[in-house]
This record gives C-alpha cells, structure tokens and sequence, in this order.
C-alpha cells in the first residue's frame, strides 16, 4: 500500500499555502484529517502542524487510477499530493486556509492504517461518540478484592502501577 516520495519534494506546508500564487502548481504532505465521498468528487482535509488545507479529487482532474486511490483514504493516512492551487468556492472562516482548495493531480499514499486505536475525526458525528479501541487494565472480575489483594502481594506487593490495596497510583504523589 505505501508508495514511495522518490521525486517528490514538499512545496508548502498546509498553512502556508495562505501566501502562494493563485493557479500555482504545489505540492503538500501531510495526515488525512478527514475525507468524504460525494459521488464524483471526494473532498480531504490535509493536516500537518501548520495547519489544515482541503483538497480535491476529480476524476476529469486527477485520472480514473487517483481518483480510486483517493476514494480509499481513511483518517490518519499520511499522504502526499501535487495539485493547482485555487480558491474555494465555499469559503470555510473557521480556517486560517478556509479561502484556498488544492485541486489535485496526482496522490500517493506513503502510508496507511489498519485500525486506528481511536475514533476516525469526524466520520461518526451523526452516530455518536464512537468508542475506543484500547484496552485497559482491570482487576479481574472472578476474583474478589481479597484474591487481587493476595495477587499483588504474590509479585513483591508492590507495583509502579497499583498500590498494596490494589488501587491506582497517583502519579503526582512522591512515594519516596
């Protein structure tokens, strides 16, 4: 699944694209924050530490093989795009890019994500909070607190982690 950048060289990060050309060809790298399918265009929000900047996919832009790969991006997909700088449209205040779109003609995925251990941004909005995927510790539920009790002093009765009663440490304690 991931390409490779050979070639490839960044022209602007996400928020700088705000002092480039109208009509300028550049080329942006970054995290997929969101992508959304609207039948013959997908729109993607691009991320990177300076900032958010939407891109668009267009099947008479970009080719029939990227217009596909652009439909299979998912959040946290780290991406690299050349495309026409243009102004939007639609103009979104809430972003300092909010006025300028990249319409792409080329898309490379430098890597993908099988499942992310946390909720895609944005695609569960009309269904909720989704929940997380990461476990986390508990005291087994067979055993009563005496038996956790005993399993704890059975390893040396002490643990970075759990006190002797088998409670949680608080980090911001000094215990020595």
């Amino acid at each position: 699944m991931s390409e490779s950048m050979r070639g490839l060289k960044r022209t602007h990060r996400c928020g700088e694209v705000v002092g480039a050309t109208l009509g300028s060809e550049v080329t942006v790298m970054g995290w997929v924050q969101r992508s959304r399918n609207k039948g013959g265009v997908v729109f993607t929000d691009l991320r990177d530490r300076s900032g958010i900047l939407q891109l668009i996919f267009e099947e008479d832009d970009c080719g029939e093989e990227v217009f596909h790969k652009a439909q299979s991006l998912k959040s946290e997909y780290c991406i690299a795009v050349e495309g026409r700088l243009e102004r939007r449209s639609d103009p979104n205040p809430k972003l300092p890019t909010g006025e300028l779109e990249v319409r792409a003609k080329t898309l490379r995925i430098l890597s993908g994500v099988r499942d992310a251990a946390l909720p895609d941004r944005g695609e569960h909005e009309d269904q909720g909070r989704a929940p997380l995927k990461v476990p986390f510790l508990r005291p087994s539920p067979s055993g009563s607190a005496g038996e956790n009790h005993a399993a704890l002093e059975d390893c040396g009765g002490d643990s970075p982690l759990y006190d002797r009663r088998g409670l949680p440490r608080d980090r911001d304690a000094d215990t020595h």
